[in-house]
Formats: structure tokens, C-alpha cells, sequence
């Protein structure tokens, strides 16, 4: 063997994956990806536009129907964002990437 442990190459192939998956990375950055990360206020947008507030608020439900994530109690986790007792936008704008892309894949598995 070369040195690496099976437990060290999938922790160098993580911080590979990490690295260059990171907003960050030159090819998001070139994209402009990263510039709009940093201004957007997801906290405040969620709260505010009627827009985003609508879309994260009924993907939130639709991740809730599919009882994949139990140990999260998404409709408590809603409120306290909207009554601004807790800054979670960004989560909530990641629960409602999880439900859009189920969604998707339900789609795509349906058409087949």
C-alpha cells in the first residue's frame, strides 16, 4: 500500500469533494455564484417577499407530507423564523432545494 489508510483517502476524497463544491471555488466564482451568496439577506427575504416566504413555506410542507426528516419539527422551525426568534433562513431556503429536487425526481421517475 501507498501510505494511505482506506479511513485517510475517503477523508482526502471529502475535502476533494468539499473544495470543489464550496461557493467559493473558481468555477462558481467565474459564474458569479458566490457574489450573490454574499448579498443575499436569506433571513430577511424569506421573511419579507411574498415571493420566496410562499415558495419556502409550501415546500416546507411538502418535506413535511414525505416524513423523511422526523427528527426536525419543520412547522416549529417555520414559525420561530417568521417571528424572528431565530436567523434560519439559509436552512430553510436548503429544506425547500431538498423538497424542489424530490419533486423533480418524482417527476422524472413518474414519466419513465
Amino acid at each position: 500500500m501507498n501510505g494511505f489508510s482506506t479511513e485517510s483517502f475517503f477523508r482526502h476524497t471529502l475535502h476533494w469533494i468539499r473544495i470543489r463544491t464550496a461557493p467559493s471555488h473558481h468555477l462558481w466564482v467565474r459564474i458569479g455564484i458566490y457574489r450573490v451568496l454574499l448579498y443575499l439577506g436569506f433571513n430577511d427575504a424569506v421573511q419579507e417577499r411574498d415571493d420566496l416566504r410562499s415558495m419556502v413555506r409550501e415546500n416546507i410542507r411538502g418535506l413535511k407530507r414525505r416524513q423523511l426528516i422526523d427528527c426536525l419539527e419543520l412547522d416549529r422551525l417555520w414559525r420561530d423564523q417568521q417571528d424572528k426568534r431565530c436567523d434560519i433562513g439559509m436552512e430553510l431556503m436548503l429544506h425547500t432545494a431538498l423538497e424542489i429536487s424530490l419533486k423533480a425526481e418524482d417527476e422524472n421517475i413518474s414519466s419513465v
